[in-house]
């Protein structure tokens, strides 16, 4: 999944599950040019940044077949930043947050034209998706649960 992260491109998983702190380049500093590993306390958070046009989908119709997820210690699942023109649609994406810090499952930061669509987020992160200074952003049949303070901010 991790190697399809560019601009202008679509990545569409097949029915898994896919364990961030898993991917072989997990917590390394300098691996592409479109993410890298934020350090968070023991673990580290997924950043894609810059990229212009990516879609992640999953190939299956059915959102439970296909989980994006992260260890328990990160802050979100995946953060987007600078980014312009991405989707995600069909996918689980889920953590049990058991840290004390703020935490969310996606968060959009300074991205325009976003579109989350027939995803279904769950953990226990405060909150479901941050928007923060992002244009354009469209959330569309999204099931949100465990969120302990609020699905949107």
């Amino acid at each position: 999944m991790l190697d399809g992260i560019a601009s202008k491109n679509r990545i569409i998983l097949n029915s898994s599950s896919y364990d961030l702190s898993k991917a072989q380049n997990y917590g390394k500093k300098d691996v592409s040019p479109y993410y890298y590993w934020e350090e968070s306390g023991d673990e580290y958070n997924l950043v894609i940044h810059d990229v212009d046009g990516l879609v992640i989908e999953s190939r299956d119709t059915n959102p439970y077949r296909c989980n994006i997820q992260a260890d328990p210690g990160c802050s979100h699942v995946i953060r987007f930043e600078d980014c312009n023109d991405i989707e995600l649609e069909g996918l689980t994406l889920s953590h049990e947050d058991k840290s004390s810090i703020f935490s969310s499952i996606v968060t959009l930061k300074s991205c325009t034209k976003a579109d989350i669509t027939k995803c279904r987020l769950y953990g226990g992160s405060v909150v479901g998706i941050v928007i923060d200074e992002c244009e354009r952003t469209n959330i569309d049949f999204c099931y949100i649960k465990n969120c302990t303070q609020n699905a949107l901010s």
